[in-house]
């Protein structure tokens, strides 16, 4: 019982936190997302998200230059777009991310959450109260969000702390049988395969790991929005028309007989 008061009471801090955060997103202060970019006849598409998505905006492998990397690889698959990634950030967190981007007429959002809240519930004396509680973010954050076409969050990889981890996974997996705007790649298991996607604190992403992430999340988006791979660069080719040679043609010579005019004799 003393466990499940204290997560109450960091579910009312967070409460309290959330509405503050609320009142800052419709514009008392500043906005929860950036601007929008990109064409303003496109989708709206949003990314919100943790540190990881944080990393892809700010050295994203087609731009990685650039810190607005990700976003210009949304806006290359002709979305209009915006993003916003908090290391640290939770579910409860994000979750606020992804009612301002559905508020703000998004399409489509790309939901990055789940790895921050492995650590708090670890956390937590109640765990499987902590466990309920980070559940039940996931399922209020896909409610306050379903006004969106598409929905794409994946799941997280299960090491270290599996337990939550699974629960986590089921529940996405689970409502994504429910709704049908949500699409859950399976990313954590992608990742458990392929450890060379792994940075050397083995939570954040390698440069190729990062070039995954970034193809399941825009190609799964891509597909559910129905927008079709972005258009390659086509090259028209330099058609050489062959020189025509003309053959000489020949004229045979013409030989003239000779006339023998005859001798006349004056008499």
């Amino acid at each position: 019982m003393r466990g499940f008061r204290r997560v109450r009471r960091r579910e009312s801090a967070g409460f309290a936190k959330g509405a503050l955060a609320a009142l800052v997103c419709v514009g008392l202060t500043t906005a929860c997302l950036p601007d929008w970019r990109g064409p303003a006849a496109g989708p709206r598409v949003a990314a919100v998200g943790d540190s990881i998505l944080h990393e892809l905006q700010h050295s994203g492998p087609a731009y990685p230059d650039s810190n607005v990397a990700l976003t210009r690889s949304m806006i290359d698959e002709g979305w209009r777009s915006t993003v916003r990634g908090e290391n640290g950030w939770t579910i409860q967190w994000v979750r606020a991310l992804a009612t301002d981007a559905a508020g703000q007429g998004a399409e489509g959002i790309i939901i990055v959450a789940g790895v921050n809240d492995l650590s708090w519930v670890s956390r937590q004396p109640n765990r499987r109260v902590a466990r309920d509680y980070v559940q039940a973010q996931i399922r209020a954050t896909l409610d306050e969000a379903a006004t969106a076409r598409c929905i794409v969050w994946p799941t997280i990889m299960q090491t270290g702390r599996q337990v939550t981890a699974r629960a986590i996974n089921t529940t996405l997996r689970n409502q994504d049988l429910r709704r049908a705007n949500l699409v859950v790649p399976e990313w954590g298991r992608r990742l458990a395969s392929n450890s060379q996607w792994l940075a050397a604190d083995g939570l954040h992403l390698s440069e190729s790991g990062e070039a995954g992430f970034q193809s399941l999340l825009l190609g799964a988006m891509r597909t559910c929005l129905g927008t079709g791979p972005p258009p390659p660069t086509t090259t028209v080719p330099t058609t050489t028309v062959p020189a025509t040679t003309v053959p000489a043609t020949t004229v045979p010579a013409t030989t003239v007989p000779m006339r023998t005019v005859p001798t006349t004799t004056v008499p």
